[in-house]
């Protein structure tokens, strides 16, 4: 889910200002549980996934302020 809100307002015959706030819910990703040893070049490992899309990241909110 993605939500933008906007809002301007004049504050006189030269001055305005602004705000801008931004939601974004967590993107899904797939998490890595493990590793395992890579058959075909030792010392070296391969990730071991979990459930396809089994975790989510943080919902992330940013606010902007503006005057002018």
């Amino acid at each position: 889910m993605v939500a933008n809100l906007v809002a301007n307002y004049r504050l006189g015959a030269k001055w305005s200002a602004g705000a801008r706030w931004n939601f974004r819910s967590g993107f899904p990703y797939t998490p890595i549980v493990g590793n395992a040893p890579n058959p075909e070049f030792p010392d070296f490992f391969l990730p071991v996934y979990g459930r396809l899309n089994g975790a989510r990241a943080r919902d992330y909110h940013r606010l902007d302020l503006r005057v002018e």
